[in-house]
């Protein structure tokens, strides 16, 4: 159940994440390609927090339960 949840956070985040950097106007249309790096390097490391504090929290989730 525990990865259930980090798994569902993880989305959620992630899906949240890329809905304020396309209300910035940070990433191009759909369907684009991405011409520069540090937009790129931006993404993957607004991912990269998703995917840690998705599972720092499904951890925290998992201590509670116990």
């Amino acid at each position: 159940m525990a990865a259930l949840t980090g798994f569902a956070l993880v989305l959620v985040l992630a899906l949240l994440a890329d809905h304020a950097l396309r209300a910035i106007g940070l990433p191009p249309p759909a369907a684009q390609p991405m011409p520069e790096l540090g937009r790129q390097a931006l993404a993957a490391w607004l991912r990269t927090g998703c995917l840690l504090l998705g599972g720092l929290l499904a951890r925290v989730a998992l201590a509670r339960r116990a």
